[in-house]
């Protein structure tokens, strides 16, 4: 049995596909639970946790509430294709 938060997150490679989080029972709740954190609180914007991937290789996931349409316009487009926000 794994024990520990298995969590994958797969981006778009271009526009209008979908993009899919995987995980097991503990990665999704670790999820959940890093955004919940953020929505709740009103002090800041971001919380981050650490979660697996299947070949046990760790990394941390970022979770970030921004309102404004200026700072989405700021960030970088979120397709995996690096082609696709040059054009």
């Amino acid at each position: 049995m794994i024990n520990y938060k298995l969590l994958h997150i797969y981006s778009q490679q271009f526009p209008h596909e979908s993009a899919m989080v995987v995980g097991n029972k503990s990665g999704l709740e670790e999820l959940k639970n890093t955004i919940e954190k953020v929505l709740n609180n009103q002090s800041k914007r971001d919380d981050t946790d650490t979660v697996f991937v299947i070949d046990g290789e760790g990394y941390t996931v970022v979770v970030r509430q921004e309102e404004s349409e200026e700072e989405f316009k700021q960030l970088d487009l979120p397709y995996a294709c690096d082609w696709w926000d040059k054009k």
